[in-house]
């Protein structure tokens, strides 16, 4: 019996270590970051990022050509924000981006997971973006993009996409092979 409880007490330890720290973000400042990059960057490996509501203008340069508002590398990460009509990735108006934008960018990672937020007005580079093993997008809105994708993927071992809104965009997926 005693083998039994060890091994339960196993279990339980590594499964409640398998989910990463949380981090929050929140436009007036209450949470660990202000901006959703931030949180990002200091982020690893199965951590989930709480996003308040507000509108996140804030974006870093990408290339020569295109601005990022969030960057996603090698990391296995969950972005959440407090809804699709509360969260906003983007500015309010897209001819104040003097480049061309992408929303998000998720590459290079084992899993990426979206839920409950917009991503709206991005100017050339789409709103979003995701080369990872195992993508997952829910209940988010994609809105008023220049390019024809709203979300171009290639995820080789699936995920799913699903209660999402494509507005604005000549196509609402772009998908790549073997996806």
């Amino acid at each position: 019996m005693r083998n039994v409880f060890v091994a339960l007490a196993t279990i339980l330890i590594v499964c409640t270590s398998a989910h990463g720290a949380t981090w929050y973000v929140a436009k007036d400042g209450s949470g660990d970051f202000s901006v959703i990059q931030d949180a990002v960057d200091a982020a690893s490996d199965g951590d989930i990022i709480e996003v308040g509501p507000g509108r996140y203008e804030e974006y870093q340069p990408y290339n020569n050509f295109s601005d990022i508002f969030v960057w996603v590398q090698d990391k296995s990460l969950t972005i959440n924000g407090a809804g699709a009509e509360e969260t906003i990735i983007g500015p309010e108006d897209p001819e104040s981006l003097e480049r061309g934008s992408s929303g998000i960018a998720a590459h290079g990672s084992q899993f990426f997971s979206l839920y409950n937020l917009t991503i709206e007005n991005m100017r050339s580079g789409g709103s979003m973006d995701a080369s990872v093993q195992v993508l997952e997008v829910s209940s988010c809105i994609f809105r008023n993009g220049e390019v024809p994708w709203g979300l171009t993927v290639d995820c080789a071992q699936g995920g799913f996409i699903r209660d999402c809104r494509f507005e604005g965009h000549y196509f609402a997926l772009g998908v790549y092979s073997p996806t």
